[in-house]
């Protein structure tokens, strides 16, 4: 998977507030972004998140499945419209036509995908879900994170990784 430039700084600016965002900014944040920022201070550390450049950040997240081909295995891609240097592809899944579409950027002559077109989208699906639920968000976020750790979350995880 190519990501596009927009894509890789969404995810680098998701490990500058995981080492430097304090409590008050991480719940400001939407409901994906605090997925993000809480999963990188549980999960990958100040240590590593530090030597982490935004591909290989990225790169790492797609190599533990947190970003992946999972929600789309039977998916593809229906029409795609091209204008300039942007496309939008129809996202098919299992054949059949969605209201979900893919954004590609070219950028050095690459089409690249750019993910972060997707973020309100999957912020959206993710609420529906967490609504659902008789949890608080604090807790829906800490649950995922421990199911898909199997590691308990502790209440540093607010603090941001990097102290002052």
């Amino acid at each position: 998977m190519r990501a596009d430039s927009s894509t890789l700084r969404y995810y680098a600016s998701m490990k500058d507030a995981a080492l430097n965002a304090r409590q008050q900014e991480v719940r400001n944040m939407t409901l994906i972004d605090k997925l993000s920022v809480r999963w990188y201070r549980h999960q990958i550390g100040a240590v590593q998140l530090q030597r982490l450049s935004e591909r290989e950040l990225f790169v790492s997240l797609v190599d533990q499945g947190w970003i992946g081909p999972e929600g789309v295995a039977d998916g593809g891609l229906g029409q795609i419209n091209i204008s300039g240097d942007t496309a939008e592809g129809e996202f098919l899944s299992s054949g059949q036509s969605t209201q979900f579409k893919f954004r590609f950027v070219k950028e050095d002559g690459v089409w690249r995908l750019d993910l972060t077109a997707q973020l309100p989208i999957v912020d959206q699906t993710m609420r529906a879900f967490f609504m659902k639920t008789d949890m608080s968000e604090d807790k829906f976020i800490a649950r995922m994170l421990e199911e898909v750790s199997g590691k308990p979350v502790t209440k540093d995880i607010w603090e941001p990784l990097i102290k002052e």
